[in-house]
């Protein structure tokens, strides 16, 4: 395969009485020792949370928990490649869909910012490559089949100018007739209803890899001026055989929902042809409120 750039190849504690704050429920499983939780009787006596700043590999690793199972969106990628492609993906996360396609026989090229999900990205595609890059800076050769850039990857990139430079980019790195594929995120009516209610909140919880849950909390903001979702992600790792105190992490994104006509008109301003513009990921499928899966041609 062609080189296209840069390769890197809590026991139980016992407390004597309870205090007039809490209450203390044991819990004691087959196999397991005996946990010890405090049920607070008022906010006010609830320890303060504290976070620390989210690291890059603990990010990564957290990230592979949530996505790494979702397969919604390969079909539509999938049926807008030809046979044996070669596809460039820029923001590749930790080699989803790049497996998914070089399994398919496509030749694979995945660039992302981060050098934690990349390392897990070769290991998961040991056949395909892939480089430590910003998709606003691209420093690689072109001459690819299909550029992709899944899940919001797009909204991440909150100025315009910065969005009109990948559209413009990418169509210097496409074959003539290479496709653009993306999917983004549009502001739905229940999103515009943060600026005025306030911020939203979601939990879900995930097995970790050796014993133990994983909580992670989602408060969503939105800017109607700017049309900007701020999302702040809490992650509060619970191993269940550790006697360490635990240490929790957030990180805070921000997407920019631009509407349907502006993705439209950009593609269009640099040189790109509409092929299908999709509300959800199949004619069956439950998908989210709001999203956009577009394929555009490369004239």
């Amino acid at each position: 395969m062609e080189n296209f750039a840069p390769s890197f190849s809590q026991h139980s504690k016992k407390t004597g009485q309870d205090s007039a704050a809490t209450n203390h429920l044991e819990f004691l499983a087959p196999g397991f020792s005996v946990d010890l939780m405090e049920i607070y009787q008022d906010y006010a006596d609830e320890p303060k949370e504290s976070f620390l700043p989210l690291p890059d590999d603990l990010y990564s690793i957290y990230y592979d928990l949530e996505m790494a199972t979702f397969r919604d969106d390969l079909s539509f990628y999938a049926k807008n490649l030809l046979a044996q492609s070669t596809v460039l993906e820029l923001g590749c996360g930790t080699g989803r869909i790049c497996k998914a396609l070089s399994e398919c026989g496509h030749r694979v090229l995945g660039v992302d910012l981060s050098f934690a999900m990349l390392q897990q990205a070769a290991a998961r595609v040991p056949q395909g490559q892939f480089a430590v890059m910003d998709i606003r800076e691209l420093g690689i050769l072109g001459g690819f089949d299909a550029i992709i850039i899944a899940y919001n990857t797009l909204n991440l990139i909150t100025t315009s100018a910065e969005i009109h430079n990948i559209f413009n980019t990418s169509r210097t790195l496409l074959v003539p007739g290479g496709k653009l594929l993306f999917q983004v995120q549009q502001a739905t009516p229940q999103i515009k209803a943060l600026a005025s209610k306030g911020a939203s909140f979601t939990f879900e919880i995930f097995d970790l890899p050796q014993q133990g849950k994983l909580v992670k909390e989602i408060r969503r903001r939105f800017d109607v001026t700017s049309n900007i979702l701020e999302m702040e992600e809490r992650y509060k790792p619970r191993p269940g055989n550790s006697k360490k105190p635990y240490r929790d992490y957030s990180h805070t994104l921000k997407l920019r929902l631009y509407n349907k006509k502006f993705w439209l008109e950009t593609l269009k301003r640099h040189g790109f042809v509409i092929d299908t513009v999709a509300t959800s990921f199949t004619k069956r499928s439950s998908s989210p409120e709001g999203l956009l899966l577009v394929s555009a041609q490369r004239l």
